[in-house]
């Protein structure tokens, strides 16, 4: 008699799994078990308060497993799936993943395999008694799919373009690190800096700065870059150290503490040496010590094209540009600031979030998040009303 459940998926292969090419059938009632295992690149780590604030920031990537029990295993297969196994590292093996409710194929290795019963009849051996054998993905060879961010937002009775913004890359312009450009079909962002430099004397004001330290006490308040002294007498020898000050208006905290200050070293000025930004040197006349700062830092630029990475990066993920992700890695989703980059927000509307469907009825995906990918997909921004 079949039962007609409500809901239930249908496959007519459930009880039969493929391992290297080779089909293996007889699974055990409730004897297929599988996962996909979340795995972060990077743990994430709780803040005093319990709370991980950056957890939307991680990485993930999607591992594969499967466990299949044979309550009784054909000699015949077992030796055949043992020949299997052992004659390779990793081999394909295809079975019912429940997670997407269909056949899937993963590159995989085995788990060490467990003593079996075998049962026998007098000297005649007739199979292995309860087998199970465990598989994880290798991630090797994963299938790719395209993923495309398209910039048209439903209205409630149709797709509606959204407006590119003025962003074409002129080889005349003057860019700054961080600006973004459109060129040939593709997003770049302006990369390109400069904090070092050599043979620049302290007397050049552009890339120097004087700098005066003063004894450090401790009811004097202090605020981020002041430069400060503290001597230390041990065996009637002194020792003179510097520290810098890392944060705002603070009073009472030795300079040990690593929180609020730094502790610089400063060597005599050499012109065959490179400085870079916040590095300190002096300058000796007689016994006077005049102590300055590297400030030099340039971030501008001119007529460099987005094909010279060491002024421009390619931006990932691209906007109504297709981009290749392996199954099961993640990517990052824009927020509505990234999205205002490329493409004008309608005046009175805000981004709530992006869907796989462009009316909001598919899969709800979280700005700033990290997405897994299982499938080619387009994500659409849905718009909303400013409250």
């Amino acid at each position: 008699m079949r039962v007609d459940w409500a809901g239930a998926i249908e496959n007519e292969n459930l009880g039969k799994i493929f391992i290297g090419g080779e089909e293996f059938t007889g699974i055990g009632y409730q004897g297929l078990m599988t996962v996909n295992t979340k795995t972060y690149v990077e743990e994430p780590v709780r803040q005093n308060d319990g709370s991980i604030a950056n957890i939307n920031d991680h990485d993930t990537f999607i591992v594969p497993r499967c466990k299949v029990n044979f309550k009784f295993f054909n000699i015949r297969d077992y030796q055949r799936l043992c020949r299997v196994i052992n004659s390779a590292n990793e081999f394909p093996v295809s079975y019912f993943d429940k997670q997407f409710g269909e056949f899937r194929t993963y590159m995989m290795y085995v788990e060490p395999e467990e003593m079996a019963k075998i049962y026998n009849v007098g000297t005649s051996v007739i199979g292995v008694l309860d087998y199970e054998v465990s598989f994880i993905g290798t991630l090797n060879n994963l299938e790719t799919f395209k993923v495309l961010y398209l910039p048209k937002y439903w209205n409630g009775n149709a797709l509606v373009d959204l407006t590119p913004t003025s962003i074409e890359y002129s080889s005349s312009a003057t860019y700054t690190k961080g600006q973004k450009v459109y060129w040939n079909s593709s997003y770049y962002e302006a990369i390109y800096y400069e904090n070092s430099f050599k043979e620049i004397p302290p007397t050049n004001t552009q890339y120097w700065q004087k700098k005066t330290p003063t004894l450090w006490n401790d009811v004097t308040t202090y605020t981020t870059g002041d430069f400060v002294y503290k001597d230390t007498t041990s065996g009637g020898n002194t020792t003179r150290k510097y520290y810098e000050a890392k944060k705002e208006n603070f009073y009472g905290y030795l300079t040990t503490n690593r929180e609020y200050w730094r502790e610089i070293s400063v060597s005599e000025y050499s012109d065959t040496k490179t400085y870079s930004k916040g590095q300190y040197a002096y300058v000796l006349s007689g016994e006077t010590k005049t102590f300055y700062q590297a400030i030099y830092y340039k971030e501008t630029f001119s007529g460099q094209s987005p094909d010279d990475t060491k002024y421009w990066a390619k931006i990932t993920p691209q906007i109504n540009v297709e981009r290749e992700v392996d199954w099961g890695k993640s990517i990052h989703i824009l927020t509505r600031t990234e999205l205002a980059d490329f493409y004008q927000i309608p005046e009175g509307k805000t981004l709530n979030g992006w869907n796989t469907r462009a009316d909001g009825t598919g899969l709800n995906i979280l700005p700033n998040s990290n997405w897994s990918v299982f499938e080619n997909t387009t994500i659409y921004p849905i718009l909303g009303d400013v409250e």
